[in-house]
């Protein structure tokens, strides 16, 4: 029986189709820029230099080790380039900063892109944004004995919250994330929350789903697209929703803030500093990137980032003195000859803590704190 000249027309369309879709694909496949680094093995279509990678880490240090300090990798379409000596970062990322300091536009985590704040910005926004925090930090006291009396009162919370387990075990996640980003609440908002305070309470359980759902949505780095699959497959949705929760949260700090403002009680923290020099600058009638939404952000980038290294730090510290008890001994036995048992320490003893000084640092060379983005 004869096909349909119509049926029999449009199959022929759909054949000259794919055979074009099939040749763009293998011409993309075997041309590579001249202009880049080398790459280490040729990439397939589509997917790039993925299929290699059941272990990047290791697969990438074998790259360096065949083609250099200096390569070329495709993450699907995503033309990465790898660099991997001190020297070489120092020349691209310090030196000739200005060319190599913009963030990639098409991650997939909303705050990434979102070009606010400071994780999420460029160019002179982030420059502005960066160098006011920074000063911000420094006169509230980060890495002064300022500091210290907030540190050391959210120590004794942290340690009478641990107490009540008594000698039930204990995931010491939850209550470790909640002190250590105290201390960063009492910076941005000049006071800290109590455990069982639910705002507070919620942003965190909203923070820990957020990296649960990251491992999810990876993929969409390098292939957005499939953010439209129906069924919400790689966690996007989701991770707008948190975002926007994230938002709402900052929002209300700020906006407390503010209307304290209006009334007249002047707050000492990173929100009302903030709020003021965006105010002078303003009024200079200068350009500025000083923003509200700036400032909501940069606080979230102080409250993920802050929180996420240093909770990761203690627990991994944790975790190598249940299996190295010789070690947690040793450093006992420090505490007990240079501070005593009755109090909490100090600043001031740092320079006599030195093997649990020199314990710190080596936990945080051999364990993974936080990825490099």
């Amino acid at each position: 029986m004869a096909m349909p000249f119509g049926l029999e027309l449009w199959s022929l369309l759909v054949l000259l189709l794919v055979t074009l879709i099939v040749i763009l694909v293998v011409q993309a496949w075997l041309h590579t820029p001249p202009d880049i680094p080398p790459l280490p093995a040729r990439p397939f279509p589509v997917v790039g230099h993925l299929p290699y990678m059941a272990n990047p880490r290791r697969k990438l240090m074998e790259w360096r080790e065949t083609t250099g300090d200096l390569f070329s990798v495709y993450f699907g379409s995503t033309l990465v380039v790898v660099i991997s000596s001190y020297d070489l970062l120092r020349e691209t990322l310090v030196k000739q900063a200005e060319f190599f300091s913009h963030r990639h536009a098409d991650g997939l985590l909303p705050v990434l892109k979102d070009p606010h704040g400071i994780v999420g910005s460029s160019g002179p926004a982030w420059k502005e944004n960066r160098s006011l925090t920074l000063n911000l930090l420094r006169s509230f006291g980060m890495g002064k004995l300022e500091i210290a009396e907030n540190i050391i009162e959210e120590v004794s919370a942290y340690l009478a919250e641990i107490a009540k387990s008594g000698e039930k075990p204990l995931d010491a996640k939850p209550i470790t994330l909640k002190s250590v980003s105290n201390v960063i609440c009492r910076f941005l908002i000049g006071k800290r929350y109590e455990y069982a305070d639910p705002a507070y309470g919620r942003f965190l359980d909203l923070y820990q789903e957020a990296g649960e759902l990251a491992k999810s949505s990876v993929v969409l780095h390098w292939f957005p697209k499939l953010k439209y699959f129906p069924g919400d497959l790689f966690c996007y949705r989701k991770i707008l929703r948190i975002d926007m929760e994230f938002s709402t949260f900052t929002d209300k700090l700020v906006q407390g803030v503010m209307r304290r403002e209006n009334q007249d009680c002047n707050e000492d923290n990173f929100i009302a500093s903030y709020l003021e020099e965006q105010k002078k600058r303003e009024s200079s009638g200068n350009p500025t990137h000083l923003t509200k939404k700036n400032l909501e952000r940069s606080m979230m980038d102080l409250l993920i980032a802050g929180t996420e290294t240093t909770t990761a730090t203690l627990l991994w510290f944790y975790l190598y003195m249940l299996h190295y008890p010789e070690v947690q001994e040793k450093i006992y036995k420090e505490i007990e000859r240079e501070i005593g048992l009755s109090r909490l320490p100090c600043v001031a003893d740092k320079s006599k803590m030195n093997f649990l000084h020199a314990t710190i640092l080596e936990v945080q060379r051999i364990s993974s704190i936080v990825p490099l983005r």
